[in-house]
């Protein structure tokens, strides 16, 4: 389980500053990179309550 958990976060700390970087270059500001990482989380947190 442990294993995964890494993974996971090292896949998403890859993706996030791209991400990031993409939305803030179409939008010309944060908010939608801000949006999109609250909705990530809260998403992470459903998922773990479910389990």
């Amino acid at each position: 389980m442990m294993a995964i958990m890494t993974v996971v976060y090292s896949v998403g700390r890859i993706i996030g500053p791209v991400l990031a970087g993409s939305l803030q270059a179409q939008s010309h500001s944060f908010s939608s990179a801000l949006l999109a990482a609250a909705s990530a989380l809260l998403l992470a947190m459903i998922v773990s309550l479910r389990l």
